[in-house]
């Protein structure tokens, strides 16, 4: 009896173990998926394309509040375009890129002399590389500044005021015969038949940081510049703590010459022409309007039609 139950046990164990011999080994989790080698791809192509082009500009300085915008918006729309840009006086630039011509892409200067000088001379040079042809790209506004006098009040009547009364004042204004801002400013006088008594007043400087820093300062009583540059020094004054906000009198447009504002191509490629012909969009030119500046082109008849 001891035999034939220990056989019976010993088949039972055997049957058993033939039986969990035959059921199927169960397989770990990370064996029984695998891993995807496409995952990093996947990666890369959610992330932004690396720019494939570099733009170095040269800017006028009454553009500090515009241009910034202005680039943004671009490269959210030509991620493969890459910008960098330099704000300095135009007629340093013109002088930097006459001595080294391969350091800016594009040049947008505060007057249409010195783009035009640029591509005259590479014009007559044929063995040189060319210059695109300028573009105008915004039109500039006069007006006259102040922290000491309200200017709510209308410039002409408070000039003629201030000579009648014979109190001294001075008035800070751009180079008359050199800059653009400057002749218009001269233009502006002569048309309110102030120019000639106004002159001993006035106070001739090569730079409208100048300008808006005489009359910060209360050295200059008035200064007549760029809205554009105005408002420039105005948002940085915002920021601190001042006695005595400046105010400013915009001069109607009529009342002095068209202040054009150029630019020039100096390496062209598709992508600097990208950039103009965005700079000349309907976009773009809201955006100048916004900080000072009036626009080359609109939707309506009255402007040549803005680029797409």
């Amino acid at each position: 009896m001891m035999y034939r139950f220990s056989l019976k046990m010993c088949c039972g164990l055997l049957g058993g173990a033939l039986l969990t011999a035959c059921q199927p080994n169960p397989i770990a989790p990370e064996e029984n998926q695998s891993t995807p080698k496409s995952q990093p791809q996947v990666a890369s192509q959610l992330a932004p394309p690396k720019p494939s082009y570099h733009l170095h500009l040269a800017v006028t300085p009454n553009l500090k509040l515009a241009l910034p915008v202005i680039v943004n918006e671009f490269q959210k729309n030509n991620p493969d375009v890459n910008i960098t840009y330099k704000f300095d006086i135009t007629v340093n630039i013109f002088n930097e890129i006459v001595q080294n011509n391969d350091r800016y892409d594009i040049f947008l200067a505060g007057n249409q002399k010195y783009p035009y000088e640029l591509f005259r001379q590479t014009a007559s040079k044929p063995n040189e590389r060319k210059y695109g042809q300028p573009f105008t790209y915004t039109r500039g506004q006069l007006v006259v500044y102040s922290k000491k006098y309200d200017m709510n009040n209308n410039p002409t009547v408070i000039f003629d005021d201030l000579m009648l009364a014979n109190k001294p004042f001075s008035i800070a204004v751009g180079n008359m015969e050199n800059l653009v801002y400057g002749m218009a400013t001269k233009e502006w006088l002569i048309n309110q038949n102030l120019y000639q008594n106004i002159e001993p007043y006035l106070m001739e400087v090569d730079d409208f940081e100048e300008i808006l820093s005489l009359v910060d300062s209360d050295n200059a009583d008035f200064g007549i510049a760029s809205l554009g540059q105005v408002l420039v020094g105005t948002h940085a004054l915002n920021l601190k703590t001042v006695q005595s906000q400046p105010s400013y009198a915009i001069l109607a447009q009529n009342s002095y010459p068209a202040i054009y504002q150029d630019g020039i191509i100096l390496r062209p490629s598709e992508p600097s022409q990208r950039f103009v012909d965005y700079l000349q969009s309907a976009k773009s030119q809201d955006i100048l309007s916004d900080v000072g500046f009036l626009p080359i082109c609109q939707t309506s008849n009255l402007l040549p039609a803005c680029k797409n």
